[in-house]
């Protein structure tokens, strides 16, 4: 019998430009035992999504998202456990 496919779960949100609130990046995993996690983080673009908070989602157009990294692609495959996204500025040292 085959395991059911994963479902995956978002672990971590985080603003992905200070400038505006409409794009996130967002990291998802899933896990498959035997198989193990699978982890990727996507850029999520609110703008052309409805707002609908209060109303009713009939006809409500979803975030879009992008695919930025899957972790398998980079050489992290063997990553136990991921639970959170970061962002770092790079500062200039003189």
């Amino acid at each position: 019998m085959r395991p059911p496919p994963p479902v995956p779960s978002t672990v971590s949100i985080l603003a992905a430009d200070s400038t505006t609130a409409s794009k996130l990046l967002v990291m998802e995993r899933s896990f498959v035992a035997g198989v193990g996690n699978k982890v990727r983080v996507y850029e999520a673009d609110l703008r052309s999504a409805t707002n609908v908070h209060g109303a009713s989602t009939a006809g409500a157009r979803p975030v879009t998202k992008r695919l930025l990294v899957d972790l398998d692609d980079v050489g992290l495959s063997h990553i136990d456990n991921a639970e959170q996204v970061t962002q770092v500025v790079a500062l200039a040292v003189r």
